[in-house]
């Protein structure tokens, strides 16, 4: 009897293992297709799917797009956006990454160029706020020495003066 439950039990081990190297498998197969993470950025454009056409069984599915036409994303939560139109219009809801997907335009076309523009201006903006910081820190730092030095001065004299009591009372006492 014993000898019997140990082969039940041998099976089941390579039954397990098994299923854990073809999930090792199957998941470096899928990593490998598409990444973890898709993070859009703000201001990029994207499309969105609709899931509602996905779930149902009217003819009329068939027919109409899955993907929506370009919107732009407003504001990054976690793993979903909240996404506004191109006339700058919020969106009503949030939108899980696994339903959005990048919209990249034709070139020539006016999109590609209004998108090209504010693309520039961003990166335009990015380097002036980081030359402003740089500048900002260097002056804060002084600010905060000067700072730490007055202060330092202020309880160096109040110290001193603690002592100057301290020794009036020994005398007297």
């Amino acid at each position: 009897m014993a000898y019997v439950a140990q082969q039940q039990l041998d099976g089941y081990d390579a039954t397990v293992q098994h299923a854990i190297r073809r999930k090792a498998t199957f998941d470096k197969r899928v990593l490998a297709r598409s990444p973890r993470e898709v993070i859009f950025e703000k201001g990029q454009l994207i499309q969105f799917f609709h899931s509602n056409l996905h779930n149902t069984l009217e003819a009329r599915r068939k027919l109409l797009p899955k993907w929506s036409g370009p919107h732009r994303i407003r504001e990054r939560l976690r793993n979903s956006y909240h996404l506004e139109t191109l006339e700058g219009e919020e969106m009503p809801g949030e939108f899980h990454a696994r339903r959005l997907r990048a919209f990249i335009p034709r070139n020539g076309t006016r999109l590609a160029e209004e998108q090209k523009e504010r693309e520039a201006r961003k990166s335009n903006n990015e380097e002036v706020e980081e030359r402003d910081d740089e500048d900002g820190d260097i002056s804060e730092k002084g600010e905060d020495e000067d700072e730490m030095y007055n202060q330092d001065k202020e309880s160096l004299s109040l110290e001193d003066e603690e002592e100057a009591s301290h020794n009036e009372e020994r005398e007297d006492g």
